[in-house]
């Protein structure tokens, strides 16, 4: 019924221990270990009234914060800063370079 290298549904590899834990979703290698077909794609379970306590916990939402996206965006803006400040202070200092040396040259 089951594939040689596979156990039942919701084992992997023959293992008697249920999968709670995917690093990667396999889809070919789920598919082989179920009856029926399996389309791609997977839903994140949020909320469950009554609690199943056979099956995991969602885990929980990621706080809110400004955090330290919003230091390193900082960051990075004041070096943008500085680099076209730069830029613009060593253009005019060439463009002055470049005039009083046109001037040296002709006179």
């Amino acid at each position: 019924m089951f594939p040689s290298d596979a156990g039942p549904p919701g084992t992997i590899g023959g293992s008697s221990a249920p999968v709670t834990t995917l690093a990667k979703i396999d889809l070919e290698r789920i598919q082989a270990q179920l009856p029926y077909r399996i389309v791609p794609a997977y839903l994140l379970l949020q909320a469950q009234s009554p609690s199943q306590p056979s099956l995991p916990e969602p885990a929980p939402l990621p706080e809110l914060s400004e955090g330290p996206p919003l230091s390193y965006a900082i960051q990075w803006f004041t070096f943008a800063a500085i680099a076209l400040i730069g830029f613009i202070v060593l253009a005019l200092r060439e463009g002055r370079d470049g005039a009083s040396a046109g001037r040296d040259v002709a006179g």
